[in-house]
């Protein structure tokens, strides 16, 4: 093997090395950013809900039980990723988050947010 062979294959073993490193952490930054931001959604819409059961103190209005709650999720619609439904206290389906508009049909694909994460 000559010399000239020798670097040349050390610096294309670095550059796929470096390009590998790399991917992997870009890959796990978007993992982490959709993470949180899924998070951040949670969030917002756990103080809505919060807000509003607390200060309704799940008050009867048109005479049905948790009218309130029922009337502040109607007007809230869609909280970012997150789909909502309130079922009553037999268990039936009372309401249910209007589908997302934004990119609709459309996912992530399993490598980028599936279960096979390291960090899930």
């Amino acid at each position: 093997m000559s010399l000239r062979f020798r670097i040349n294959l050390i610096i294309t073993a670095l550059i796929v090395l470096f390009t590998l490193v790399t991917g992997e952490i870009i890959v796990d930054d978007t993992r982490r950013s959709i993470r949180e931001e899924m998070e951040a959604g949670t969030k917002v819409t756990l103080q809505h809900l919060n807000t509003v059961l607390y200060n309704s103190d799940l008050a009867h209005v048109g005479g049905k039980p948790n009218g309130v709650l029922l009337s502040f999720l109607q007007n809230l619609g869609r909280v970012r990723a997150h789909e909502i439904r309130f079922y009553d206290s037999t268990g039936a389906l009372v309401y249910t988050s209007p589908p997302s508009a934004y990119k609709a049909g459309r996912a992530a694909p399993d490598w980028c947010c599936g279960a096979s994460s390291p960090t899930a």
